[in-house]
């Protein structure tokens, strides 16, 4: 299986909105693609999850940041 180092935004992007990043992580989702996740891009993860644009998002669609990044950090986003 393939693996990939995915960068916090394009996990914020897939896991949001739509386009390429969507597919990316709609691939690690089906475990056609194995993801490399760090404590430290968790740490990012999260951080960028917490800008305003982004928490309205997620407060909007009823999601919780916290959340999101145990699935990413577990590999169940």
């Amino acid at each position: 299986m393939q693996r990939a180092v995915i960068d916090a935004n394009i996990w914020v992007s897939g896991l949001i909105w739509h386009g390429s990043p969507r597919v990316l992580v709609q691939r690690i989702l089906s475990r056609q693609l194995h993801s490399i996740v760090s404590s430290e891009m968790v740490a990012e993860f999260r951080r960028v999850l917490n800008y305003p644009r982004i928490s309205n998002v997620l407060l909007k669609r009823g999601l919780v940041a916290v959340d999101l990044a145990m699935q990413i950090r577990l590999g169940k986003a």
